[in-house]
């Protein structure tokens, strides 16, 4: 990678993705697990738990994310893809894209390449 540039890859976060993937899973895909858990736990519905809990965490939306790294760097690549699938017992990479090709659950993890400017 030539000086002065940066590579990111991080999760965009969103509930339609999340909400869609945990509800099929069985047994404790680890920390999506605890999410999943906590999610039932709350009674509420999927996206009001996701918005709460990310509030708590201190985490920041992909587009605020993107936002940030764009006014320090010229973009170079911004793309979205499957992010989850390693923490999903029984999910492929090639699952979570064709769910998100499908419009079942959105993108979720950031690549993005950018030059100091």
């Amino acid at each position: 990678m030539p000086a002065g540039t940066s590579a990111l890859v991080s999760p965009a976060g969103g509930a339609r993705a999340w909400g869609s993937l945990l509800r099929k899973q069985s047994g404790d895909p680890g920390w999506l697990g605890q999410r999943r858990d906590q999610w039932r736990e709350s009674g509420q519905p999927w996206d009001a738990y996701w918005r709460s809990w990310a509030l708590r965490e201190g985490l920041h939306s992909g587009e605020d994310i993107v936002g940030e790294l764009d006014a320090r760097f010229d973009r170079r690549l911004l793309a979205y893809g499957p992010y989850f699938f390693a923490d999903l017992a029984g999910t492929s990479e090639n699952d979570e894209r064709t769910a998100i090709a499908a419009g079942d659950i959105q993108a979720n993890r950031i690549e993005y390449v950018g030059r100091r400017q």
